[in-house]
């Protein structure tokens, strides 16, 4: 009879951009479990795989763009070429982009392709690709 805190976290939707980074550290923290939850939640929001996909992807490449410029580039032009205008984003995705290797992250983006080409193409299901890429994790 009592509603906690939990309860309403429990029922209550995120929006996208929270689920896509929590999202992003599941699958990061190889948590697969917390993965597949969070993409049925947005599944259940009606959240388009491809639209998941190129969030990823796109979250993905801009790290991989600022771990490559991070040893030859100053802050600002790195924020002009990633089209980034707070400075204290950079220096959050930064600090993230320390966590990987260019070889992860370009993977991840092989990864990624492929699952968008298969699903595009009609050779994999859209909702069993993603199930099947994020065990696969």
């Amino acid at each position: 009879k009592k509603i906690t805190k939990e309860d309403i976290k429990e029922v209550t939707l995120k929006d996208f951009d929270t689920n896509i980074f929590d999202f992003l550290k599941a699958i990061n923290n190889k948590n697969k479990k917390e993965a597949l939850d969070i993409y049925y939640k947005l599944s259940q929001n009606k959240e388009d795989e491809i639209k998941i996909i190129g969030t990823l992807a796109n979250n993905y490449r801009l790290l991989y763009k600022i771990k490559v410029l991070n040893n030859t580039t100053l802050d600002n032009d790195i924020m002009t070429k990633c089209n980034i205008k707070n400075p204290y984003r950079l220096k959050i995705l930064k600090q993230e982009s320390y966590n990987y290797s260019e070889k992860y992250l370009l993977n991840m983006l092989k990864k990624l392709s492929e699952l968008d080409i298969k699903i595009k193409s009609g050779q994999t299901d859209k909702k069993l690709g993603m199930e099947l890429f994020l065990t696969n994790i």
